[in-house]
């Protein structure tokens, strides 16, 4: 199977135009999620939030809380119907921001076992057309390497 390319999902919401909305977005979802602030996240989900906010380097709650390891963040968003293939203007996904920026360890485990339940492409690669598999084998990280080559990368 080929290498896909790369493909963006972003899109810029509008700004509040409501109470409820303000309230939602006076801190943005991917900071929230992005610092492991779970209760917060939990109540702002519930309450409308919108999962395509995007932080400075155009990336949803989702990445930074992939590449921090907060596993919980990232089940709460994936469980609150994320993209979870959303590329950031970095041209990376939460997938690869886990492998790339992550220490290898339980945590980014779990996370990459997550995105994958969830669907993520694990075929999709950076901007320079490094695989997620391929970026796990050059760290060392045996674990993510061995569940990405199970889902199908390459």
């Amino acid at each position: 199977m080929p290498i896909r390319s790369r493909r963006r999902t972003r899109s810029s919401p509008p700004g509040p135009t409501s109470t409820r909305e303000i309230t939602t977005t006076t801190v943005p979802t991917s900071r929230r999620g992005a610092r492991g602030f779970l209760e917060i996240l939990r109540l702002t989900l519930a309450h409308g939030a919108d999962l395509r906010s995007t932080n400075r380097y155009g990336g949803t709650a989702l990445i930074p809380a992939a590449e921090r390891g907060h596993v919980e963040a990232v089940r709460t968003l994936i469980a609150a119907g994320v993209d979870v293939d959303h590329v950031n203007d970095l041209d990376w996904t939460a997938l690869l921001e886990a492998v790339i920026l992550g220490d290898g360890g339980s945590r980014h485990v779990e996370i990459v076992r997550l995105l994958i339940d969830a669907g993520a492409d694990v075929n999709l690669a950076d901007g320079e057309g490094v695989t997620p598999l391929q970026h796990a084998r050059g760290r060392g990280f045996a674990e993510i390497a061995r569940l990405l080559a199970e889902a199908g990368a390459h």
